[in-house]
């Protein structure tokens, strides 16, 4: 019997049948005890999975809702510009052709305007004629004055009726008309006047003198009406 905590002693001649035991031979580099616990701590590391929690989910789901909503927001602020730059152009263009119009009907009202006023003149003309007919010596004169001062054989032009009255008011007899020659013409208006010299004439009839006030009033040239 085997006493307890007695070491048990094998004899030399019982251990033939055993060979002796040599570890094998480890090649490679030697790793230490820390280098093995960082790369089982990397590994675990990488192979675990952050949780999703509901509280993530409703954050990331704000987040894309907000970059929409401001990405809209811009798409929309582009479209509303585009649209304004449109509706501008459409304006000017319209603007442009009101101011055509306006300057066509600007023209059309002011040659109307200038029709009625030598309308209108020939008429108060005719009719201060007609109640002081001696308002053709003034035209006369001022006709005369344009004249060079040696001219000479001169010779009026006149309305029939006209030339009646300036006869009675100068008394003119055939000496003073071989000076101051009258020629009755039908074809005139009264209250006009046409006065021919050797070198100059002088037109000074109704229609003319009127374009001329005319001319002054618009500051431009017209033809006759």
């Amino acid at each position: 019997m085997v006493k307890q905590g007695t070491p048990t002693i094998i004899p030399a001649k019982d251990l033939i049948d055993f060979d002796l035991w040599v570890p094998p031979e480890i090649l490679g580099k030697s790793v230490n005890a820390e280098q093995i616990d960082a790369k089982n701590k990397a590994v675990h590391s990488t192979n675990v999975n952050t949780p999703v929690t509901a509280q993530n989910a409703e954050q990331i789901n704000a987040a894309a809702y907000q970059d929409g909503l401001e990405k809209g927001r811009e798409e929309g602020r582009l479209e509303v510009l585009k649209q304004q730059q449109q509706a501008l152009g459409e304006i000017n263009s319209i603007v442009e052709h009101c101011q055509l119009q306006v300057s066509e009907f600007e023209q059309e009202v002011c040659e109307q305007l200038v029709a009625m006023t030598i309308t209108i003149a020939k008429q108060v003309i005719r009719r201060e004629l007609s109640v002081e007919p001696e308002q053709i010596m003034a035209v006369i004169r001022e006709a005369i004055n344009c004249l060079p001062s040696s001219s000479e054989k001169i010779m009026l032009k006149l309305h029939p009726e006209d030339a009646v009255l300036v006869r009675e008011i100068y008394s003119l007899d055939e000496n003073e008309e071989r000076t101051w020659k009258i020629f009755e013409d039908p074809g005139m208006q009264r209250g006009g006047c046409i006065i021919n010299s050797e070198s100059s004439v002088v037109n000074a009839d109704l229609d003319q003198r009127i374009a001329g006030i005319v001319r002054q009033l618009l500051g431009g040239e017209r033809s006759d009406d």
